[in-house]
């Protein structure tokens, strides 16, 4: 395999690059110390005119749709770009028709008990985790920097409690696509990964993904595109990303329209 940089290996997303095959599912839909919050594209409105009546409150904040960034790298596993991959997202958004609707946020070497901390604190409508994973579960961090597994059938019971606010979930991680379908169950559409991903690949699919929601794409166009971006480099994983959507037409789910 080949490495993102052009050297002779590349990482993937699973622990110490053990490969587990994934299978196909008929429901599928075939194709993968904190930092603070970014917001992005956020303009201050102009000071009221003395004697004008006071201006209206800057909203474009509260209404932005949050992205959370979650990213694990365990001491004992193979390094991954995740700081590329937040580049790649962040830039992919900044260059978008509707960048100012989107407000994209980060915690990095995620902790497992700091989970739920996390995505109370945030309030995200998307949560894209990008690190390690195998069929039953991702691997985030204990105390010491270790790896702490997260059972997916736990995994997918702490983002149902938050299915009013959660409309989209991307494990960007190696096998994950049994907790995709799990999380699916009361979250509208899901992206997991049918098999191993190498760290190239994910982070072109992230950096696409995002790039056509902010552009006022369905769901289902950004994970086309997504996938469509990893065989432009010619990688051969296009189809490992897996999109589940149980409750909704992902042709239908789109995140920002025209005002």
């Amino acid at each position: 395999m080949a490495k993102d940089d052009g050297a002779s290996e590349q990482q993937s997303r699973g622990v110490q690059n053990t490969t587990i095959s994934g299978n196909q599912n008929s429901g599928i839909i075939a194709g993968r110390d904190i930092r603070g919050g970014v917001t992005l594209g956020q303009v201050p409105l102009p000071p009221a005119a003395s004697g004008a009546l006071p201006a209206a409150p800057d909203t474009a904040k509260a209404k932005a749709l949050r992205i959370l960034f979650l990213g694990a790298s365990p001491e004992g596993t193979a390094t991954l770009r995740l700081d590329q991959e937040i580049r790649e997202i962040d830039q992919a958004l900044r260059q978008a028709e509707f960048r100012d609707r989107f407000d994209l946020r980060q915690q990095h070497a995620v902790r497992a008990v700091e989970l739920q901390g996390a995505l109370l604190r945030h309030r995200p409508e998307i949560v894209h985790f990008s690190g390690h994973g195998e069929t039953d579960g991702i691997f985030l961090e204990d105390e010491g920097g270790q790896v702490k597994k997260v059972d997916g059938s736990v995994l997918a019971r702490i983002l149902g409690v938050f299915k009013k606010q959660i409309r989209c979930v991307v494990l960007n991680a190696c096998s994950s696509h049994e907790q995709a379908e799990a999380i699916a169950k009361d979250i509208d559409c899901v992206v997991g990964m049918s098999v191993e991903i190498g760290d190239r690949a994910a982070i072109l699919f992230a950096g696409a993904f995002y790039q056509a929601l902010a552009f006022g794409s369905s769901v289902k166009t950004a994970f086309d595109l997504g996938c469509a971006q990893i065989d432009l480099d010619s990688l051969g994983e296009g189809s490992t990303p897996q999109l589940i959507a149980f409750r909704h037409n992902p042709d239908e789910i789109v995140f920002v329209e025209p005002v």
